[in-house]
């Protein structure tokens, strides 16, 4: 007569719909025998199955939550040529009677595999080398019926047997571990609670000018300030550090780098970088710049004329526009318009007016010239008298 054994592994698995008991079957082994099949069924002539399993020794592990009054179980021997033997007598599943708890549960461990970092805002954070993942292992011990498995959930996920008892974590993001051991005897621990954070990843750096427009060829004006910000979705930016040129030590970044103050011959460098709270490091930045502080020119006007300039009645032109800048004018005290090449200013209203020329470069450098203009379109007049010589 075949020997089977059922041992009940735990009852009541924390965050299951019902009370869930973990089994543990052996049989003898089957010296022809390349693997076994085992089916688990609430009708003694398993009509309806509801475990399934395979494998390739002579005992198996499944979890079951009852919700029939009893459960039966089978095996039988599949042989290398994949053929099945007979089907073993049923047997009953039943609860053994419990065992007064020998568990002992130190805390879970850590790898040093990681690395990890003091300081941190918050316990347990972590940072992992490149390509590393934090181990975390389970080590729970019992000292009369040795230990079984250990379950766990992390963040509200549903519980599960630990493989080996070790899962890995490579993701940045807090964690929170819910977990607890079995028994041989299956005895379940009470549950214990690990929280970690992992945060490998540097902040985000980012800098902008502002005080001036930035133009084509990356120049900026004297009023130009770069402005770094940093972002950290971890543990939070510690500080942002920077350097005027490419030596010399790193000072805290607190306000707007005011780029003329830093400047040698109205050209400079700085160099910044940003650490979080627990040490991650940006890449240093560079950042090369030129001021322009020149004023830029204006166009050609009223050229071989004499103030108070004439203004012909079809309107003046005007020639040698300044590349990549902004040309307006305005007449006496009107609002200003864009002037374009090919443009012309043209007056009707007879008599002395004022013309103001303003040009923009791209950094906002600005001239502005005002000049005495005449409009005259009327032609003088003209009489022919005779008189009679007394």
């Amino acid at each position: 007569m075949r020997k089977f054994i059922a041992i009940l592994l735990a009852v009541a698995v924390s965050g299951l719909s019902a009370e869930a008991l973990q089994y543990k079957l052996s049989w003898a082994k089957d010296a022809n025998a390349k693997s076994y099949e085992v089916e688990v069924s609430p009708a003694q002539d398993f009509t309806k199955v509801v475990q399934n399993l395979k494998t390739a020794v002579n005992e198996a592990k499944f979890s079951l939550e009852p919700t029939e009054p009893k459960y039966f179980w089978r095996h039988r021997s599949v042989d290398a040529a994949g053929k099945a033997g007979a089907w073993s007598a049923a047997a009953e599943l039943e609860k053994p009677a419990a065992v007064a708890s020998t568990d002992t549960i130190p805390p879970l461990q850590i790898s040093t595999d990681a690395l990890k970092q003091t300081g941190a805002p918050m316990p347990d954070v972590y940072t992992l080398p490149g390509g590393k993942a934090l181990v975390v292992r389970f080590n729970p011990k019992d000292s009369i019926s040795g230990m079984g498995e250990v379950y766990a959930k992390v963040n509200n996920g549903s519980v599960s047997l630990v493989p080996n008892a070790e899962m890995r974590l490579t993701a940045d993001g807090a964690y929170v571990i819910e977990w607890y051991a079995i028994d041989r005897a299956g005895n379940k621990s009470p549950i214990q609670i690990r929280r970690i954070y992992i945060d490998s990843t540097a902040p985000t750096l980012t800098r902008t000018i502002e005080g001036s427009k930035i133009a084509t060829d990356g120049s900026v004006a004297k009023t130009a300030k770069a402005v770094l910000t940093a972002r950290d979705e971890g543990t939070g930016v510690d500080k942002i550090e920077w350097r005027s040129g490419t030596e010399g030590e790193f000072k805290t970044y607190e306000t707007a780098i005011a780029l003329a103050s830093i400047a040698t011959n109205d050209t400079g460098v700085i160099q910044y970088r940003a650490k979080d709270k627990i040490g991650n490091e940006t890449a240093i930045q560079t950042y090369s710049f030129r001021i322009d502080s020149v004023a830029p020119q204006l166009p050609t006007i009223f050229q071989g004329l004499q103030e108070p300039y004439r203004i012909p009645r079809e309107g003046l032109s005007v020639a040698d526009f300044p590349k990549n800048a902004i040309v307006e004018y305005k007449i006496d005290d009107s609002d200003f318009r864009k002037l374009e090449p090919g443009d012309r200013i043209v007056i009707d209203k007879e008599g002395e007016h004022t013309v103001t020329i303003r040009v923009t470069d791209e950094v906002g450098n600005v001239t502005e010239k005002t000049y005495k203009v005449l409009v005259d379109n009327t032609p003088p007049k003209s009489e022919l008298r005779a008189e009679i010589a007394p």
